[in-house]
């Protein structure tokens, strides 16, 4: 039997779940996605103070800082989702498994890669697939 990891109920319980995977997060705006602070690109992942700080009220969102900072993390942002689709139909199992959340109706997919890529766009025409985001 294997152990559940339990879900988290408030903002501030993900945002240290978060933390304990070695991803750094940042404060942004309630339904919005631009950080409450400035320096945030530089400054150092939060402790847990800071995260008790700006999470424990409950308000905001916890924005992901990708790259380095975060382990080599890139955001994989699916602009098209006839894409998003065929990516999951070619995929292996492991990228169906990756973190991923959506943003609209854009779905992102979060991966460790080493070493870190460059900002990459993909485009067909004028219309953008996919974007790879890191630092």
């Amino acid at each position: 039997m294997t152990d559940q990891i339990p879900t988290p109920t408030t903002v501030l319980e993900e945002a240290r779940r978060l933390r304990a995977l070695g991803i750094a997060v940042t404060k942004v705006r309630a339904r919005d996605k631009r950080p409450t602070t400035k320096g945030w690109q530089s400054a150092p992942p939060p402790d847990d103070a800071q995260l008790v700080t700006w999470f424990g009220d409950g308000e905001g969102n916890i924005g992901v800082r990708t790259g380095a900072i975060s382990g080599g993390l890139i955001d994989l942002d699916c602009d098209n989702e006839k894409f998003a689709r065929y990516l999951a139909a070619v995929s292996p199992g492991w990228l169906l498994a990756a973190p991923r959340y959506r943003r609209g109706d854009r779905p992102h997919i979060l991966l460790p890669i080493e070493p870190l890529p460059d900002y990459a766009k993909y485009t067909l025409g004028k219309m953008t697939i996919v974007e790879v985001r890191g630092d």
